[in-house]
């Protein structure tokens, strides 16, 4: 059984979008910036993913309108080289209402693309959507050790941790729980655990459920929008990134979850935070959201050519080429960066140490 491997990606259509505040990303970026760098990351998801699975259906969800264009060949050309498939869905039925979104916005995109691509899907098929920002680097062939039957597979990189620590984003599994329990009066979970939305995969069964459970959430969300955005303890908006929305769904028990970081895992390769483990080189998909301009560019560059050490190395060895690029376990290959902009980046990875820790001594408070 071959699943369905799937990835987005959301430009920005509404002028007012391209104000969301993405981290990852160094603040605010034009809406343009962002384009290039999204497809860019796209096409290294896609090559790689082609590359560990000769034979898997690739698909892209997009609510690009317009081929991007990339020196002398467009993105669709690429992905047709590697056989990939793409499909046109606009970001609407899960866009959070305006102005009640601060950040991450298209991340929401996901489960338009979701509920797009159910569908499609026969009875007892596979899917994994996937962040763009990740790289394939193994090849699975027990996917129903990996995606069992009514079971979501998901990621959790924030650890267990107890229900008053308020780290990482100020808030705690508490602050969660009351806050859903405020909108849902019914809600199960006292203490709710927070998940990564950057990796959702299940049964096309499965997949159904979590879907229609999201779509009775969302419409709970944007009756209290109509008056006012639900507030979380920290006095961010829960529509400031789908993580709070999609934690509800997966605390309310219709589910099981499961979470596997030998096949899946968030890892942080900046100069700080970085959270690279030597066994990392045995993990199947790495995602690596400090790599959107830093070495994911660096692996398109090799993923066009096709004369490349991307196309040439072989599988076993493929893992390590990779790593190369992107910091794990330590990084070969780098962008030329000035001298000036070195500082910046040491700057920020100290700025970011000093933030931790000060999270860390207000995490009991």
């Amino acid at each position: 059984m071959q699943p369905t491997i799937a990835t987005f990606v959301c430009v920005d259509t509404n002028p007012l979008d391209a104000a969301s505040f993405y981290p990852e990303l160094g603040g605010k970026r034009s809406a343009e910036v962002r384009r290039a760098i999204y497809w860019k990351n796209v096409l290294v998801f896609c090559a790689t993913a082609r590359r560990c699975y000769p034979n898997a259906r690739i698909v892209v969800g997009t609510n690009d309108g317009a081929d991007f264009t990339i020196g002398e060949n467009s993105a669709q050309q690429f992905l047709a080289r590697w056989h990939v498939e793409t499909f046109f869905t606009p970001f609407e039925i899960y866009k959070p209402p305006a102005g009640a979104s601060a950040s991450f916005l298209n991340t929401f995109y996901r489960y338009d693309v979701l509920r797009a691509l159910v569908p499609q899907l026969d009875a007892h098929d596979v899917l994994l959507l996937m962040d763009s920002d990740c790289v394939w680097t193994l090849s699975n062939a027990d996917w129903e050790t990996i995606v069992p039957p009514k079971t979501l597979l998901t990621c959790n990189p924030y650890g267990a941790r107890k229900p008053f620590e308020r780290h990482p984003n100020h808030l705690s599994r508490a602050d969660l729980g009351e806050l859903y329990q405020r909108l849902d009066p019914t809600y199960p979970e006292k203490f709710p655990d927070l998940y990564g939305a950057e990796c959702i995969g299940g049964t096309t069964e499965t997949l159904r459920v979590f879907n229609a459970e999201f779509e009775r959430w969302w419409n709970c969300l944007n009756e209290y929008a109509r008056h006012s955005a639900p507030r979380l303890a920290n006095g961010g908006s829960i529509f400031d990134n789908d993580e709070w929305a999609l934690a509800y769904v997966l605390n309310r028990g219709l589910l099981k979850t499961r979470v596997n970081e030998q096949f899946f895992r968030r890892i942080y390769t900046q100069e700080f935070p970085n959270t690279v483990r030597a066994s990392d080189l045995n993990v199947s998909v790495w995602h690596v959201p400090g790599e959107k301009e830093r070495g994911l560019p660096l692996l398109f560059e090799q993923a066009r050519d096709n004369d490349s050490m991307f196309w040439r190395t072989p599988l076993p060895e493929f893992r390590t080429c990779l790593g190369g690029f992107v910091g794990i376990p330590r990084r070969r290959h780098d962008v030329p960066y000035s001298r000036w902009k070195r500082a910046e980046r040491h700057t920020r990875a100290f700025a970011r140490r000093l933030r931790h820790y000060k999270n860390l001594a207000l995490a009991h408070l």
